[in-house]
């Protein structure tokens, strides 16, 4: 579960630094957009389909507030400006282990058990 938290914010990391990445070598800022964390909050949506939840509660209860919450940040902070250089600094560990996270991550059988790992970057 605790892997299923982080990759929203991996996601938003991510796109950050690789947009980051472009304008440094024009000097300029990156600005937030709202449109970066709606994606964070629906890759989240579809990986969490893939958590094991210790109680029933935590689907409803833990799922729904955290990917509003990601939703309402992206609006409250879109249009926000950060240097490049730090966007870029953060984004690339960021994409590094999102991509190590996402060839790690379990997914589930049709009938609802775990299934072995796969590789989601390959497929």
């Amino acid at each position: 579960m605790l892997t299923w938290l982080g990759i929203p914010l991996l996601v938003i990391g991510s796109m950050i630094g690789i947009g980051g990445l472009g304008l440094l070598a024009f000097g300029t800022t990156t600005q937030l957009y709202s449109a970066t964390f709606g994606v964070a909050a629906a890759l989240g949506l579809v990986t969490s389909r893939n958590v094991v939840w210790q109680a029933g509660w935590q689907r409803h209860g833990l799922r729904w507030p955290y990917l509003l919450a990601l939703v309402a940040a992206g609006v409250a902070l879109d249009g926000q400006e950060l240097p490049s250089w730090l966007a870029v600094t953060l984004g690339v560990p960021c994409l590094l282990l999102l991509v190590r996270t996402l060839r790690k991550l379990p997914t589930l059988d049709a009938d609802g058990g775990c299934a072995e790992t796969r590789d989601l970057i390959s497929t």
